[in-house]
Parts: structure tokens; sequence; C-alpha cells
């Protein structure tokens, strides 16, 4: 309770205060008596990959811990929808789904099977024989055929299994562009993913993610990491795919970008096509995101909803939340024996590395701190460059070390800034730590040892879902914070009267969080028990399998003794640090390189336009379809005609409607 207001910890012992808040919910949903039988004008899809309903949940409590609350009363943006249903997530061919055929479904309609998009069951994995007379259209190419703007906007590869299924019709998941296709694939005439984005529906105004290796030709550098080969393009076919929809679009009011100021420069009135992509793979972390070169999801929504709003005629838009660079940091400190006038010596190892083609550098320093003079402080400022690679790349490390006034039990202070960039655009990675060095006995040593983890690129999965599969709690609910974000800033700029918006997830997670954890309580923190087997604590979050499983001398690791929470080791006690590890591995049951999908169904929340359609449990299938008909687009049309149905606006409810998201928008 210790982070819980002491007003409302105080409101919350009163019956009161629970029946009134009961009360007004109650009258909320009383007032839904009231269907909101309107054309939707706008679909807007927001997609959490691997957000179940536990990662919601924590989410939420996430969301309240940042503003200093205790979390669990608090409201994520898609609490405040007035309808939520359960969508069954499976496969045709799998009881666990991935995220190529549950796109398909969500997307197009139909069912498929897994690592397939765009396609129906017929179609076989990889075969790309099984393509032809299999194709099957998704929702954005029903609004499209029925004049409205689309657009994409994702934190992964534009052209990754989520909104690749909006576009394209491929048996596997991976061929993003043809150097990762087999020859035979490319003998029988099957297309990349790549390709087929600027091919098959080659009008889609706004395009904004990552993935633009997978656009140039082989070997191309990349724009903003010239000399770094793995960034570099990948076509075979030596196309540069960018230029080419350059040329395409012309004098069409058509833009591409690759960095955050270039997009924000733009005036989206003026802006009939954008394409922003604005890393060669996926986007990173938004914890790690790099907020001057690197666009946010709210960002990137914000400037889609701008352009797309342009059309009369409304607008479709597909959101994914996001791979990020790993910067692994090694640190040793001795804080020695005194001798000779009460020295300390400081010994710090650092690794940095290792980088794409391998460069490890390895620092090693010896300082002595000097006498104690008037009061007994120790100020070191060191600035330490850690060498020229390849393309002059530097990694600058700033230390700044304040061993404090030593009152009444010898205490050390240790406060220590680090700076580690800047790349070539200004990725810079910063780690503030606070470091409490306990009571001097036996001989008076202290030792501390940390392990810092900036960033790495795994394959492309949306950010929640990459999160997760990393076993890293931390990064994927700070991901779903985002995301909600990004719904509260649509929200501003769009109204219920006519436009539908849909937030849902592809799958879930073997991810939970328990323990009997007190109110308040970190989400990331302990849980207040022991274990009644081994009688080691345990951290709240768990996974059912992954990389958090750890094994230490034939026993289960004991987490009090890890950096769960940036612990630090000391000879006569444990003291933690007031840090929590963005890349801690959460303890998991079952040990696996990568953590598993979940099987159960996962939530639907809607608002706007027959937002009432989506409501108790249905086939996940079903989700495009009651959207189309909110829309009138697809096959069901024939509602959209009658005079009683509803289903159009009429031309003062139109301009109540664009009257008020200006308003709101201004405000």
């Amino acid at each position: 309770m210790s982070v819980l207001a002491v007003r409302d910890a105080e409101q919350e012992k009163e019956p009161r205060f629970w029946n009134e808040w009961a009360q007004k919910t109650l009258a909320k949903a009383l007032s839904l008596q009231t269907l909101n039988k309107n054309k939707a004008q706008n679909l807007i899809l927001f997609l959490g990959d691997g957000m179940g309903v536990a990662t919601v949940t924590a989410a939420r409590i996430l969301k309240g811990q940042l503003k200093g609350q205790s979390g669990e009363e608090g409201q994520l943006e898609m609490d405040k929808f007035p309808f939520v249903a359960l969508s069954k997530t499976y496969n045709t061919n799998a009881q666990v789904a991935d995220s190529a055929g549950t796109a398909t479904a969500y997307l197009c309609g139909v069912k498929a099977n897994e690592g397939t998009v765009g396609v129906s069951a017929a179609a076989v994995r990889a075969q790309c024989n099984t393509t032809q007379g299999n194709e099957v259209t998704s929702i954005l190419k029903w609004a499209k055929d029925a004049g409205k703007s689309v657009g994409i906007v994702t934190t992964t590869r534009v052209n990754h299994a989520t909104p690749s299924a909006a576009y394209a019709h491929c048996v596997e998941r991976d061929w993003y562009s043809d150097n990762e296709m087999p020859a035979d694939a490319l003998r029988g005439g099957c297309k990349d993913i790549a390709l087929q984005l600027f091919e098959n529906i080659p009008d889609i105004n706004v395009i904004m993610g990552g993935g633009r290796k997978y656009m140039y030709p082989k070997n191309t550098s990349d724009v903003e990491y010239p000399g770094q080969t793995k960034h570099s393009g990948t076509r075979r076919d030596n196309r540069n795919l960018v230029q080419e929809w350059v040329d395409r679009m012309g004098d069409k009011k058509a833009h591409y970008v690759w960095n955050k100021k270039d997009l924000l420069s733009l005036n989206p009135s003026k802006v009939e096509y954008l394409l922003g992509l604005f890393e060669p793979a996926d986007l990173t972390y938004d914890l790690e995101r790099n907020t001057d070169t690197d666009p946010s999801l709210s960002e990137m929504v914000e400037v889609a909803i701008k352009i797309l709003r342009n059309n009369p005629n409304g607008f479709y838009l597909l959101v994914e939340e996001p791979q990020g660079r790993w910067r692994v940091l090694n640190l040793t400190l001795t804080l020695g024996t005194e001798t000779q006038g009460r020295q300390r010596v400081l010994t710090l190892t650092l690794t940095l590395g290792t980088e794409p083609q391998g460069r490890w550098r390895v620092l090693t320093l010896t300082l002595t701190l000097g006498t104690e003079p008037q009061g007994r402080w120790w100020v070191l400022n060191l600035t330490l460059t850690l060498g020229t690679e390849t393309q002059g790349r530097r990694r600058v490390l700033t230390l700044t070390l304040t061993l404090g006034t030593e009152p009444q039990g010898h205490w050390q202070v240790l406060n220590l800034t680090l700076s580690l960039g800047t790349e070539p655009q200004g990725h810079w990675r910063v780690l503030n730590l606070t470091l409490t060095l306990g009571t001097e006995t036996q001989g008076r040593w202290w030792v501390l040892n940390l392990t810092l983890t900036l960033g790495t690129e795994p394959q492309g999965r949306g950010r929640i879902d990459h999160g997760h599969h990393e076993g890293k709690a931390k990064q994927a609910l700070h991901e779903a914070v985002e995301m909600d974000r990004a719904i509260g800033r649509a929200d501003l700029m769009t109204s219920t009267l006519d436009t539908l918006t849909v937030v849902t997830a592809d799958h879930s997670h073997v991810f939970g969080f328990g323990g009997y954890t007190y109110r308040g309580n970190s989400i990331f923190g302990l849980s207040p028990l022991m274990s009644d087997v081994d009688q080691k604590p345990f951290t709240a979050i768990v996974y059912g399998n992954g990389p958090g499983y750890k094994i230490v001398n034939g026993v289960r690791e004991n987490v009090s003794t890890t950096d769960y929470r940036k612990n630090v080791a000391m000879e006569t006690q444990f003291i933690t640090l007031v840090c929590e590890d963005n890349n801690y591995l959460a303890q998991a049951a079952v040990p696996l390189s990568a953590e598993t999908h979940g099987g159960e169904d996962v939530a639907v929340f809607s608002k706007g336009p027959m937002a009432h359609l989506l409501h108790g449990v249905h086939e996940q299938n079903y989700i495009p379809h009651a959207m189309a008909y909110a829309a009138c687009i697809g096959q069901n049309r024939a509602h959209c005609q009658s005079s009683g149905g509803g289903a159009t606006l009429s031309p003062a409810l139109s301009a109540v409607v664009g009257l008020v998201a200006a308003t709101r928008l201004l405000c």
C-alpha cells in the first residue's frame, strides 16, 4: 500500500466509496442501451502482438505505477471501451497459433495455417505451388476498393507477419525479400513479401515501420548505418523498391522519410501518400528508442490519421506495436582494503561487444582514490573513449564517482552515470545508477558485480510479443503502455460517432503474475511468499517456459542474489538497488531458448458505430466481417441502403462529427 495515495487508501475503507463508484459505472452501462448504429466512416484496428489478458492487466498496473500510483485501480485507454469480447485464436493446423495465421484471420476473415499470410488453409506452408488459387483479400483492400484511404503503422518491419496479411499472399511468412526465398519458390513464380507490398495494392496511402534493408539491392549501404553490413540491402533481384515507389508516385503529393525529423516536418494536410521506413529491420524497444531520431508509435499514429482523414470517404488504419540493438557492458568494481593512508583502489573491467562483425572492446583500469581531505570526500571524474571501430563509430563512456562522507556508520555513496554512445545518428544509451555500499566490516572490502545489457536484433516480431519471447517482461509491458498511449492519441483525433476502433491481440503468451503480492507491489517485484518446497523467493511475474529458467548448483536459482532489480552482493549483506533491469529474464518453469505463445482466448475491445457486434466469444476471423459491416464495405452492404437501418450519417450529424473531432484535437 506504500505507493497508494493516503487519501485513496482511507477512502477504500468506506463502503460508500465502492458503492458510489459502482453506481457511476452502472449509469454508464445503462447509457449503452441506446446502441450506436451509425455507419462507420473510419475504421481503426490496434493489434497488440502477443497481448494476452494477463499482459493487459499487468500493463494497467505498470501504467499506474509509472504515475506514482498503486496501479491496480487504474485504467488503460482500452479499458474505457464499452464493448469487450473474446477471440478464439487457434490456426487451422495449430492449437496454439502463430502471428501469420492469426493475421490472416483478423484481417482477411478466414482461418489459415500457421506461417502463411493472405492465403486460405488449402495453401501449405513453404510450398510455393499451393499459393495460386488460394489467395484471400483483406479488409484493407475492401476499404481501398470502396474509395477509402488506407494505412499501416507498425513498430516491426512493414513486411512482418501481421502487416503483410493486409496486402500479401504468401505461403511463408519469412520470405521478407527474395534473399530469403529458396530457388524453387523463385522459379515457381512466388513473390517475396516486400515486393508484394508495392505491387499487390500499389496505392496504400500510409506505410510506416521498419524493414528498409528488404527494399534495396544486396549490399547497398544503409542510409542510417553506412558500412554496417548487417543493415545493408538484401535484394538479389537488384531492385530498389523505395526508388521505384518514389518514381511511380511522381507528383501525387507523395513523400518518403526515414527519420523522425523528416516525418514531423511534413504538413499532413498536403500529403496523400507516405512511405516511412525508420530502421533496416524492426524498430527498437520504446524503452531504448532514440527520441531524437526515431518516432514513437503515438507520433506515427498521429501523422497517419492526419493524412488519412483528408479523404472525405474515410479511412482504414491498421496499427501494430514492435528489435533493438544490444550492447553488453560487464562491470567489476572492487573497492579494496585501506592501506597507507586510507586509499581506495578501484579496478574497472569493461567488455563492450559483440558488434555485428564481432568487434570487442576491452578496457581495464586501476584507479587510486587519494587521501581523505577535509571531510573524507573522494571525487573521481573519468572520461573513456573506447576505440575507433572500422567505420569510425566511437563508444564514449563518461563516469562520475562520488565517494561521500562517512557519517556514524562508515557509509560509502557511489553515484555512477554512464553514457554509452554516440553512434553515427546519435543513438545514445544512458544508464543512471545510485549505489549505497554498506558499513565497513572484515577488512573494509566491498565487491560490486554488475551486468548491464543494453539493447539486440532477434527475429521480427511485435514488440510486446518479442519482449515475452525473450523473457523480458519489462520490455513487453512498456511496449503495451506505449501502445495504450497511441490508442489515447487516436481517441483525441476521432469521434465515436463515425469511427469504429477495435483493440485486440493475435495470440497470448505463457505469461502470468501471482504469488499473493500486496497492493502496490511493483509489477516487476518479488512475491512476499517464500516457496514452501525449496524455501526460496520468487518473482511475481513468471513464464511457463522460456530463457528465464535457471538452475544453479543443481537447484533453483535464488533470485534475491540476482539482478532482478540489480541486486548488489556484498560480503555481509544484500542491498537492492533502486533500479530495475530492463532486460531481466523473468523466471520460467521450463527451459527454452525462446518463450512460446499461449493458446487461450484474447480480448477484443471496441467502441464506435456497430461496436456492439463484437460481443461474447467469437472465432478470430469474425472481426473483419463485423468491422466491414459497420463501414458498409466488403460483402455486407445491403443494409446500408435501407432507410431505417441507421447506416448513413445525416448531413447535420456529419457536421457535428467534424466539429467534435476538431475541438478535441485543439484542446
